[in-house]
């Protein structure tokens, strides 16, 4: 099972209503969210691509609507995600794969561009934003474009929210325990003198999602 499965709107909404207080509280515009954990965490979208590659942004404004920039190879996964209520932010834009002839879109290497023209139309151009991980690499890109704009160092409060599980988060965590071990007892049935290791690790893992899915028949299971 997913442990999205356990963060409802309720769940990522008051996570939302804990960074707008933190915004308030240090006289920041925004948090800018990169890091794919942080990034999951916050907007309940589980990232189909690599960040390093394919870079993302949430960015969660003191007042407005939040938004989010994806690689178009997550425009279904996204679209998914939102008709399964796995999601809050609905304002996500796209940058395309590859350089296009018609309908176009940003690059990737015109990222920046990008995500500095979402800033401006949502009035997010002065004043600092808090960034997750890295403010200074994200300041390279955007100042350019955004120079009454600085960012900071936000990444505490993400890791001392991630720290503080939720009551969904600890059910998740009891379930998950639980399932771990009953895989253990499997594990010990299936260890048979000359069997590969990899085999058994397969055996064993085909068995727990098959238990995962009959305990648990609304969850996803990853």
């Amino acid at each position: 099972m997913s442990y999205l499965d356990g963060w409802t709107p309720e769940v990522l909404s008051r996570r939302a209503e804990r960074i707008k207080e933190y915004l308030a509280e240090r006289e920041l515009e925004a948090l800018a969210v990169m890091d794919n954990l942080n990034f999951t965490y916050v907007t309940g979208f589980f990232l189909d691509t690599a960040p390093w590659e394919r870079p993302v942004v949430a960015v969660i404004p003191a007042d407005g609507e939040p938004f989010m920039v994806l690689c178009e190879l997550s425009a279904n996964h996204v679209r998914f995600a939102l008709e399964e209520g796995r999601g809050w932010i609905r304002d996500v834009r796209f940058y395309a794969e590859h350089p296009r002839q018609v309908n176009r879109l940003y690059t990737v290497r015109e990222w920046s561009t990008l995500v500095s023209e979402v800033f401006r139309e949502k009035g997010i151009t002065k004043g600092r934003v808090g960034v997750d991980s890295n403010p200074l690499a994200l300041e390279r890109r955007l100042k350019p474009h955004l120079p009454d704009l600085s960012f900071v160092d936000a990444s505490r409060l993400l890791r001392e929210m991630r720290l503080i599980k939720c009551k969904e988060e600890l059910d998740l965590i009891r379930k998950g325990g639980e399932l771990s071990d009953w895989g253990q007892v499997r594990f010990k049935e299936a260890i048979e003198v000359g069997k590969p290791w990899i085999a058994l690790g397969a055996e064993v893992a085909h068995l727990l999602a098959m238990e995962a899915a009959r305990r648990y028949p609304n969850y996803s299971i990853r």
